[in-house]
This record gives C-alpha cells, structure tokens and sequence, in this order.
C-alpha cells in the first residue's frame, strides 16, 4: 500500500515543477507540500536503504526548494517571473540578509544569532510510554487522536484544524509533546523550564530598568523569529503549519521571548 504514497508524491512533484516554472509560487507551494507530506509517509515504510536514500535526498531538494518560496511568498513576491520573482526564488540566500546589507550587518548578525544558540536548549527527548506506569486506556486514546493523525494525515481530511490546535495546545501544558516527539522522531525547540520560571519573576523589575536600545531589541526578536522558522516543530502537516503556530507556537514563543532577552541583555 506505500508504493501509492509515492506515486502520488511524484504526482505532486510533477505538477509543483510545472507551475514553479511558470512562476506561480502560489500554487507550486502547497502542491511541494503535498508531496513532502506523502513522500514523508513513503520513507517510514521504504525498506530499500538505496531507494530510501534516493527519496531522501529529493525530498530535501523539494522541501529546500519550498523553503525559498515561502520566504518569497511572505514578502509578497508570488506573481509571475515576469516580475523578476523567478529569479529572487532561485538565488535567495537562506542564511545571509537581504541584498541591502553589508558584511558589517552580516558579522553583526552571526554574532547574535551565536549568542542565541548558547542560550537555547534543544532536545530530543528520549521518553517512552512505559516511563508512565498504567493509564493504558489513556494511552491508546491519544494514540488514536494524536499519534495516527500525525502519521496518516490523508486518512483524517475531515478533523477542523480548530480542534487540532486545541489538542496540541493541552498537550503543550501537560508536556506530553515530549512522548509524541519521540515516536514522530522531532526535534523540539525550546527554552530551559526551570530558569524561565525564575526569569519571568524578574522580568517585570528588569522591564523597568532595561536600558536595551529599541532597535536592538526589535533586532533580536527578528532574531528569534528566523531561529524558530529553521528549527521549528514539525508535529502535523506542513500544510497545516501556518494555521497551527499561531496557535501551537505562539504559545511557548512569548516565553522564550523574554527568556532571551534576559540571557542576551548583555550581549548587544
């Protein structure tokens, strides 16, 4: 039953290059989505380890490629390549600042996208179900409206996204991300719990006292924000991304956030 996951993802592909070359990123974007998500579907049943190479490589070109159509898309270049969009897609830099900057902005950038890096903690946590004594039933209730909708997301087309977001924004509370992150093999991105607990209780003092520059500030939040695109948690369908950070994402960003800037106060 797989090999149809992957003629269907080659159909997507072969329609995605299509309108990609015409210059409709519009609708290239969502058709390299569909495929990623049923080539993703194929590689977890691939036992070929030469055909499951051969996928995996492709499906980082395409889910490179869509990458760069979506920052072009978010800046509001998704007309035709008569427009010259075209080209902004096939030579934008994905680490580099915009054509505008200097190589004075792009040390300044490093550094602080450094200094960020030693104040997050990213983790792949390594919990499994029998770490929890009992609650079978619990168990293999949220196997069923979790784990499967994740994993077979084209056999649930009719959940509300509402309802997927609610669902992922309690288990956030509960952290039971962690047990569903290890069986969708993600990585999560996150800040230390323990000193953030203790950060917010003097965030507020600190608010006041701050003599953080506004532009320093709004560079670093900016900061943030390309950190978190990269290293973003992937737990449902790429398609379905943008609606769910706002809701998902959102939800431990603001957190981090102030986090941040209490780590990097003094680096600016």
């Amino acid at each position: 039953m797989y090999s149809n996951f992957k003629e269907q993802a080659i159909e997507y592909v072969k329609q995605a290059v299509q309108e990609d070359n015409a210059g409709n990123y519009v609708k290239a974007f969502p058709l390299y989505m569909n495929a990623l998500e049923y080539f993703k579907t194929h590689l977890k049943y691939e036992k070929n380890p030469k055909i499951k190479e051969a996928i995996t490589a492709k499906f980082t070109e395409y889910l490179r490629r869509a990458e760069e159509i979506r920052a072009v898309l978010d800046e509001g270049g998704g007309g035709g390549g008569a427009n010259g969009g075209d080209a902004a897609v096939a030579t934008r830099p994905k680490t580099k600042g915009k054509d505008g900057e200097g190589g004075g902005d792009d040390s300044e950038q490093s550094k602080l996208r450094a200094g960020l890096n030693s104040a997050i903690i990213t983790e792949k946590p390594n919990i499994k179900w029998n770490d929890v004594a009992g609650l079978e039933s619990a168990k293999q209730a949220l196997q069923e409206a979790v784990i499967l909708p994740v994993k077979f997301p084209q056999f649930f087309c009719m959940v509300h996204q509402e309802q997927e977001s609610l669902i992922w924004l309690k288990l956030l509370q509960l952290r039971l991300i962690l047990h569903f992150s290890v069986y969708l093999h993600q990585t999560l991105f996150q800040n230390g719990w323990e000193r953030v607990k203790n950060l917010l209780q003097t965030f507020s003092k600190w608010l006041e006292k701050t003599l953080l520059p506004l532009s320093s500030l709004m560079k670093l939040i900016h900061c943030v924000v390309n950190e978190e695109k990269e290293m973003r948690v992937k737990l449902l369908g790429e398609s379905k991304l943008n609606f769910l950070c706002k809701c998902r994402v959102l939800a431990i960003m603001m957190t981090k956030y102030w986090f941040l800037l209490l780590q990097t106060r003094h680096m600016l």
